[in-house]
Parts: C-alpha cells; structure tokens; sequence
C-alpha cells in the first residue's frame, strides 16, 4: 500500500514557527497512516483527513463520508479480484 505524506500546503497548516509538525499534526499524521495502511481510506482523502484532524474540525459527517468511501472501495477491490 502507498504511504501517503502531507502536501506541501497541510505540511504548512501543521507546523509552528519551527518546521517540524506541530503535536497535533503529529497525531493526525499518525492517524492517517494507520488509516491508509488499514485500507480505511486511500491516498486522496489522506490530506482532508489529515487537516480536519489536525485542526480538530473533523465532525461525524466528515467520519462518516471516509467511512462510506471505504466500504464503496472495498466493494469494488473485491469485484475487480473476484
């Protein structure tokens, strides 16, 4: 599976005035890999994911979308292998 990384602009959205991610950004970093590596999302929603957690303006509708997205490719893996 591809890891994903933070574009250029989150990478900015998370860090201090230091340029290393912020503690947040750091968690929220952390989340999104494991996410990937789980299969629960895929490359392109990382970033969205990554800013929404970092700035803590995930809501459940945002969850619930992900959550939506994952099962519609899980289904469609499945068709493709099966």
């Amino acid at each position: 599976m591809i890891k994903s990384t933070p574009t250029r602009h989150s990478q900015q959205l998370l860090t201090g005035a230091a340029s290393a991610l912020t503690p947040d950004g750091q968690v929220a970093q952390r989340i999104v890999e494991q996410l990937i590596d789980e299969g629960l999302i895929d490359a392109t929603q990382a970033e969205s994911v990554l800013v929404g957690l970092a700035g803590g303006a995930a809501r459940s509708a945002d969850w619930r979308f992900v959550a939506e997205t994952a099962m519609t490719m899980e289904v469609s893996n499945a068709a493709v292998a099966g």
